[in-house]
């Protein structure tokens, strides 16, 4: 692929993205490649279908929102804990940069399975990432009793899902550092345990103590037999 073609169609994923963001969730092809200043043939040139653009757009905005660098703290994060607090940070970060996209992906993947898919591709890949932190708390001794791993992952999942940061952002006009503050406190209290201190073990004597102390003792005088 040549540059310019790369750059066109760097373009036309830019003005889809600038317009679905200004509300316009019907926009059609001819008024996006209007906003790339293109013609709407040639936004077919690039992408056969507006459901082909929407697949490519997401894929696009995840990159340019560097999703990988955002989740690297989960990964490298010390504990469980950490990790889930560095889980729910990144959607802090993450969901308002592709907010307005995702609600656009959500209606059309009902009438057109390509971007059912491509939904439910990274729903799963959302979902093997969360499995992943709640079992690392689980191996640390400090799931809470009463969850195992697949419930409590379907609880943070459902927590941080996409819709659930619109309801509060969007609608209830919390901001994303209020949604991360309450969502990891919710989230810590119902399923992390207290870390619980080792017991100190009491300290032994050493058979070197006990026999330099017996060395110093004066032997007992034995009794006289009686005849």
């Amino acid at each position: 692929m040549s540059s310019s073609t790369v750059g066109t169609r760097q373009r036309i994923l830019a003005a889809a993205r600038s317009l679905i963001e200004e509300g316009r969730t019907d926009v059609g092809l001819g008024e996006i490649g209007k906003r790339a200043g293109i013609s709407r043939q040639a936004v077919y040139l690039h992408f056969a279908s507006k459901a082909q653009l929407l697949t490519e757009l997401v894929t696009w905005v995840e990159e340019q929102a560097n999703l990988g660098a955002l989740l690297a703290p989960v990964w490298t994060a010390k504990t469980g804990d950490e990790a889930l607090r560095a889980l729910v940070d990144a959607g802090a970060v993450f969901e308002p940069q592709t907010h307005a996209l995702a609600r656009v992906a959500e209606r059309a993947r009902d009438e057109d399975p390509a971007v059912a898919a491509i939904i439910a591709e990274r729903m799963q890949r959302r979902y093997d990432g969360i499995r992943t932190v709640v079992a690392r708390i689980a191996a640390e001794g400090r799931l809470t009793p009463g969850w195992d791993i697949d419930t409590a992952t379907a609880f943070v999942w459902a927590l941080t899902a996409p819709s659930t940061f619109h309801l509060l952002v969007e609608e209830r006009g919390w901001s994303p550092q209020r949604w991360a503050r309450y969502t990891h406190q919710l989230l810590h209290d119902a399923l992390v345990c207290p870390e619980t201190p080792q017991p100190r073990r009491p300290a032994t004597k050493t058979r070197t103590h006990s026999r330099a102390t017996a060395a110093t003792q004066p032997e007992t005088a034995k009794r006289p037999r009686r005849s």
